[in-house]
């Protein structure tokens, strides 16, 4: 990371998101004491929660409106976050087992979501060791790009996959081996969120139990960490103008 006054910084445009943004007490969304917020998509129109072992999601038409009631989608998942697409017809959970992505559609976002084709996730479950699990899946921007966690052996957990369609399958790109972004024993760093431009990476810290965002230079180089307190799960709207999050209480039930 680079800190040190003098030392080379790579030349960036100025960050979508903010890289010292505070987050404050947040009006409730989800008024479940034991629910875990998982995700909202970029329009802020779909959002997402676990509670137990199932998933739910629930629409509004305007961010001006409350959210409508919500739809089960499975329960069959782990309390892990999931990720939306930006049209809120597409959703990956992590598995039970956490050896599995879940994925679900809709042909529209009034309509039901329904068990998806899930092999596009084949390669990056094959890869999986013996002792190693999956969790934590965002996408970045768009559906082609996956940042999500391996965890159990290696103590860089967070890895990107990709794939040339929205059907086409996802295959790893690259780990994000920075030391401020390393498992700690059993206690990781879990992605939960990017600004559109991938320079900023939201993630629970589960070392000092407080949510980070990291400024990046993709996967070349992490610039700076800035804490934002206690408020996990945290993930920015399209503009980076507003920040859901979940509660202390609620990670601290998680896995």
């Amino acid at each position: 990371m680079t800190t040190d006054a003098g030392a080379d910084v790579p030349e960036l445009p100025p960050s979508q998101c903010n890289p010292s943004l505070t987050l404050e007490a947040a009006t409730t969304v989800i008024a479940t004491s034991n629910a875990r917020f998982a995700g909202i998509t970029r329009d802020e129109l779909t959002i997402a929660w676990t509670s137990g072992g199932s998933v739910f999601v629930a629409d509004r038409a305007s961010t001006a409106e409350p959210f409508g009631p919500p739809q089960a989608i499975t329960s069959d998942a782990a309390p892990d976050g999931v990720a939306l697409s930006k049209d809120g017809t597409y959703l990956v959970a992590v598995g039970a087992d956490r050896r599995s992505f879940l994925p679900f559609e809709r042909e529209e976002r009034t309509g039901s979501f329904a068990a998806a084709d899930a092999s596009p996730f084949a390669s990056l479950v094959g890869r999986l060791e013996d002792g190693e699990s999956l969790g934590d899946p965002v996408f970045v921007n768009t559906e082609v790009v996956l940042l999500y966690s391996v965890f159990g052996k290696d103590p860089d957990t967070m890895r990107l996959a990709a794939r040339t369609s929205m059907y086409g399958t996802f295959f790893p790109t690259s780990t994000l081996a920075f030391d401020e972004l390393r498992a700690q024993g059993t206690k990781r760093r879990r992605p939960t969120g990017t600004g559109d431009d991938f320079q900023t990476l939201f993630y629970w810290d589960e070392v000092t139990e407080t949510e980070k965002l990291a400024r990046l230079h993709g996967t070349e180089e992490l610039i700076s960490v800035h804490d934002l307190g206690p408020h996990p799960w945290a993930q920015a709207n399209a503009t980076c103008t507003r920040i859901y999050f979940g509660t202390p209480i609620a990670s601290a039930t998680t896995k």
